[in-house]
């Protein structure tokens, strides 16, 4: 079954005159699936975000939300955002915050508020200005996602949370979108989105180098595992074993079998255990490894 498309950018670029911006980024993000947007610092998930929003004017291209110009207010009024780069009145309590952003909205409650903020165990009666940056965050979190809305955009959510509360996070957003939110959501680090997102879309100095769901992501992952026997010669063995599976490569490195498994690894488990194993090594095989090709690590001071 293919989930409705809720958000869409169609060869969406913009350009801030000699800095870097986004090219020609065609990307959806669906009803009751969550879309991580990974990159470092600088390579236009926030750009993307902030001009879904209207917050930034496309140079080319458009971006809809249920079909509708992302530039028409109706089309924002069904999205909750959390930005990057969360600044609140230092003066006032939480509480004020949340009565002051959510005055007049029909789509939250005080119910709502409070589960949300006993989850993240946020004590909205302090001043902002007393808060730590995590829970200054908790606040922002409380905001964005208390309204019932449709579609989340969150940009750089579990910023400043400790593990705990990111593993809550996760277990309130994977609700939401259980309950068909459309929910995008962006990080620079991988273990973040790692299992939570259903897609991942990877941008890199401005451009959509990958988009990927992440079951198709973890089937291609292939590890090395590096095997010495206790008699070497048995590796014809080993061989035989597996010769006939062809998501398994296998070569000699000096007295250490190298052995390449993409998918199950029970076939290479029984065939080692016809021999007796003085070592056995596992060397990759992770979603990090395999998006090195397209994640860069070097960004730059533009987002």
């Amino acid at each position: 079954m293919v989930s409705e498309s809720i958000v869409k950018t169609q060869n969406l670029t913009v350009r801030y005159g000699k800095a870097r911006g986004i090219n020609n980024i065609n990307l959806t993000a669906s009803a009751g699936q969550v879309l991580g947007l990974l990159g470092p610092n600088g390579s236009g998930k926030t750009t993307w975000i902030r001009t879904v929003l209207d917050l930034v004017h496309p140079t080319e291209g458009s971006a809809s939300i249920y079909g509708l110009d992302s530039r028409k207010p109706e089309a924002r009024n069904v999205v909750s955002y959390l930005p990057g780069e969360l600044n609140l009145p230092k003066r006032i309590s939480g509480n004020d915050i949340i009565r002051r952003f959510t005055s007049g909205r029909k789509d939250v409650s005080k119910k709502e508020i409070r589960r949300i903020s006993d989850a993240l165990n946020v004590d909205l009666s302090r001043k902002i200005g007393a808060l730590s940056k995590g829970n200054r965050q908790k606040v922002g979190l409380v905001l964005a996602l208390a309204p019932q809305t449709p579609v989340l955009l969150l940009d750089e959510p579990t910023s400043g949370l400790d593990p705990l509360m990111q593993k809550i996070f996760n277990e309130i957003v994977e609700d939401k979108s259980a309950q068909g939110a459309c929910v995008v959501l962006s990080s620079h680090v991988l273990s973040e989105l790692e299992n939570l997102a259903s897609r991942i879309a990877v941008l890199r100095e401005g451009n959509l180098v990958l988009d990927e769901s992440m079951r198709n992501l973890k089937d291609q992952i292939e590890p090395r595992y590096l095997v010495k026997l206790v008699n070497p010669s048995n590796d014809a063995l080993v061989r035989a074993a597996l010769f006939t599976n062809p998501n398994v490569r296998i070569k000699r490195i000096d007295d250490t079998l190298e052995i390449k498994v993409k998918g199950p690894i029970d076939q290479m488990i029984k065939a080692l255990s016809r021999v007796e194993v003085l070592k056995l090594d596992q060397r990759g095989g992770d979603l990090e490894e395999l998006l090195k090709t397209f994640y860069s690590k070097e960004g730059d001071e533009n987002k």
